[in-house]
């Protein structure tokens, strides 16, 4: 298990909701797994990604594994955003 650190805020300057929080997973798919559980009333549904992201009506689009890692975006060798809503940003960091 890998320990990451991640903070949740709104986007443009609209504050930051929840900092330091600190999360076990086994990967980055897993740790985006787990943010999308533990923090769903900040995250997209699966029908809100599919058109947020294929930008489509295209809703029956299966959210798996491979759809699911377009969205986690590197900035440098251990910290990465996580693309769950617009509007809204998850950074984190591996810290260990």
């Amino acid at each position: 298990m890998k320990e990451f650190k991640l903070e949740i805020g709104y986007a443009f300057g609209g504050g930051v909701v929840e900092s330091g929080i600190e999360m076990f997973a086994e990967d980055k798919l897993d740790l985006l797994k787990k943010v999308r559980r533990r923090f769903a009333e900040y995250c997209y549904s699966n029908t809100e990604l599919v058109e947020w992201i294929e930008g489509s009506d295209d809703w029956n689009k299966q959210v798996n594994d491979e759809f699911l890692l377009e969205l986690i975006i590197d900035v440098d060798d251990t910290t990465f955003n996580l693309a769950l809503a617009e509007g809204v940003y998850f950074e984190c960091s591996e810290i260990s």
